[in-house]
């Protein structure tokens, strides 16, 4: 089955079997490429001979216009669009329609890059069920509490209203080809763990660190710069200056692990980092 609305496409791989309903999303943002290239690897095989072992597999391209155009969006960010009220333009439509597909899946693992070289790691709510999928993955960290900041408006929040588990996994930078290949082993970890595909050996996963979003920090002005250069998951002490915004330094007062650090230019409002505690 393929559904191609314009908007997005999605297709169905049905093995006939009893077993859970699988979606893997990519081009949620239409600039980050991982997700298409995983899809469109995974779709070969299974075009040319991979087999699903039970369930129902799906994949969708979320949304079709923004990559044609390599933008993040068109008029708004699909990622904060579903259950919105205040969400407008082509976006707003694209999280109506999709949110009728959404419903019929257990699981969805939404694909993403970042703009800047990221260790990989997932995002979801903090549930058994969602802790369990995270464990699938075959990635080694866990984050929790960004739906809280952003009001619960992403693709995986709105799965998770349906009854589904939904789970984002953050690969990598946009293009690299390690991103690539950690999509698509992401992807391919978690279908093997779900016996969907005959099993391959796989390689463990050291340890698992779980970290809590406590706060989300965003530009209060178009100065905002940081005081250095920080990676994914840098280690920040207590009260350390971690940027100034128009002249005024930015600080926690706990030690913390910065989650998502934008080192581009920033406009007012944008997110500039996330305050993350280590559980």
């Amino acid at each position: 089955m393929i559904v191609n609305s314009g908007g997005f496409r999605l297709v169905s791989f049905d093995s006939g079997k009893l077993g859970p309903t699988v979606c893997v999303v990519g081009g949620v943002h239409g600039d980050e490429t991982c997700g298409l290239n995983a899809i469109e690897v995974l779709e070969r095989e299974l075009a040319v001979g991979g087999r699903l072992l039970r369930g129902r597999l799906l994949t969708l391209v979320a949304n079709l216009k923004a990559i044609r155009l390599t933008r993040r969006f068109v008029d708004f960010d699909l990622n904060r669009a579903f259950g919105k009220s205040d969400a407008f333009g082509h976006e707003s439509q694209l999280a109506k329609d999709l949110a009728s597909y959404l419903i019929e899946m257990d699981y969805i693992l939404d694909l993403h890059s970042t703009s800047a070289p990221t260790r990989p790691f997932c995002a979801g709510a903090l549930t058994d069920r969602h802790l369990e999928m995270f464990w699938m993955t075959g990635l080694e960290i866990y984050t929790h509490g960004w739906e809280v900041h952003r009001g619960h408006t992403m693709l995986i929040d709105e799965v998770n209203r349906l009854g589904g588990v939904g789970v984002i996994a953050e690969c990598g930078r946009t293009g690299a080809r390690e991103t690539d290949e950690i999509a698509y082993s992401t992807t391919i970890h978690l279908l093997q763990e779900l016996k969907m595909l005959a099993p391959v050996k796989l390689q463990p996963t050291a340890s698992h660190r779980i970290v809590r979003i406590e706060q989300i920090i965003r530009a209060n002005s178009d100065r905002f710069s940081f005081t250095r250069h920080f990676e994914n998951f840098d280690p920040v002490k207590a009260f350390e200056v971690v940027a100034y915004d128009d002249g005024e330094p930015v600080t926690y007062h706990l030690p913390f692990a910065i989650a998502m650090p934008t080192q581009g230019k920033l406009q007012v409002g944008d997110e500039a980092f996330g305050v993350g505690i280590i559980e």
